[in-house]
């Protein structure tokens, strides 16, 4: 594989070629996957910079996919695109409980999706100086220059002691830590 091009893992029971090709044809190196665990397992041992779940109609592992992403420590952080298929428009509100990123209906406009890419994707990897340092674990994106909390993209207040206890612990995540 190609390290220099940004990976799209495609999560699909029936590939759209033609979103392969475009894809490629931008620069990005295209991985496929279908099923849960094989989405999950090839996000994780890739250098995937988004997921884009394929949901067609009467196709139920899109939810069950997202919420695994977003549990797993090695791919929670990952941008994750629901491409919603004519007749599963209900599909919407199940993958926003399951913590999808952003969602795109079909037909879509590849100039739409590939905008959104360039923007979330490219950009994702080169974090602002606003946003400094981003600790990640479980689900948790703690920012410390911003002070702020998100558990799977909703935002969570927490007083200054909370903050810096969390802190600590994500800095020493699957660690006993002494009450000092």
């Amino acid at each position: 594989m190609n390290p220099t091009r940004p990976q799209i893992l495609i999560g699909s029971t029936d590939a759209d070629l033609l979103l392969v090709h475009i894809l490629k044809s931008e620069g990005y190196q295209v991985i496929l996957g279908s099923g849960v665990e094989e989405i999950v397992h090839l996000a994780g041992e890739n250098e995937v910079r988004a997921i884009l779940l394929d949901c067609r109609s009467g196709e139920e592992w899109a939810p069950a996919t997202c919420v695994k992403l977003k549990q797993e420590p090695r791919t929670f952080g990952i941008t994750t695109v629901g491409l919603i298929g004519h007749g599963a428009k209900s599909r919407f509100i199940d993958l926003l409980k399951a913590g999808i990123d952003e969602n795109f209906v079909r037909p879509i406009a590849p100039s739409k999706l590939l905008g959104f890419l360039r923007d979330r994707v490219l950009h994702k990897s080169h974090p602002t100086a606003i946003d400094g340092h981003i600790l990640a674990y479980a689900g948790i994106e703690l920012s410390t220059n911003r002070h702020s909390v998100k558990r799977f993209g909703v935002s969570i207040h927490l007083g200054p002691i909370e903050f810096r206890l969390l802190q600590l612990l994500m800095e020493n995540r699957e660690q006993a830590c002494s009450r000092a």
